[in-house]
């Protein structure tokens, strides 16, 4: 129970350190990341050194358009990197979810 009780403290340090992400404007300016994904982010694994929240992995889901005013879209989940002592965020991955299921973007399903 101990064990259980100390994992969900972490995942909630973890978690509000991933939403803090979202308030410093000097980080996001060198990412793809606006403040309005804060609600799109959905934390995925932490490291932590020392007991203290050190990276942290999020995915958002985003919804690209090839050009403005296009009818076509994709669904793309994009896995995050953020380093808290750095202060950097780098896409660590990213997965076009209509390809994947063998769609082109035409229209919405």
């Amino acid at each position: 129970m101990r064990e259980w009780w100390r994992r969900r403290q972490e995942r909630n340090r973890a978690r509000a350190v991933m939403h803090s992400l979202f308030e410093r404007s000097d980080v996001l300016k060198r990412s793809s990341l606006r403040p309005d994904h804060r609600t799109r982010a959905d934390l995925r694994d932490y490291e932590l050194r020392d007991g203290e929240v050190e990276v942290v992995y999020f995915t958002v889901v985003r919804h690209p358009r090839p050009y403005p005013f296009s009818k076509q879209f994709h669904e793309v989940v994009e896995l995050y990197r953020y380093d808290v002592t750095a202060g950097e965020v780098v896409v660590h991955d990213s997965i076009n979810l209509t390809r994947l299921r063998g769609r082109d973007g035409e229209g919405r399903p």
